[in-house]
C-alpha cells in the first residue's frame, strides 16, 4: 500500500529564513537596526514575533 504525500502548505525552512532576512534588510535599511522592530519584520513576512525567534533566536542573530 502506497501513501500519497500531501504538499506542504508552508514554505520550507530555508525559504522562510531567506524571506525573513530580506524583510529585515529592508526594514533595518529604512529605519536602522535599533528602530526596526521584529514585530514589523514578522508582519511583513506573515509570521508572528515568536515565529521569527524560532528561526533566529534573537534580533542580533539576524545580523550574524
Amino acid at each position: 500500500m502506497s501513501t500519497k504525500r500531501v504538499p506542504r502548505s508552508r514554505p520550507a525552512t530555508a525559504e522562510r529564513r531567506r524571506d525573513i532576512l530580506e524583510a529585515a534588510l529592508e526594514i533595518f535599511g529604512a529605519k536602522g537596526y535599533n528602530k526596526g522592530p521584529l514585530a514589523e519584520i514578522a508582519e511583513q513576512v506573515g509570521m508572528t514575533h515568536a515565529g521569527i525567534l524560532h528561526h533566529f533566536g534573537s534580533k542580533d542573530e539576524l545580523l550574524l
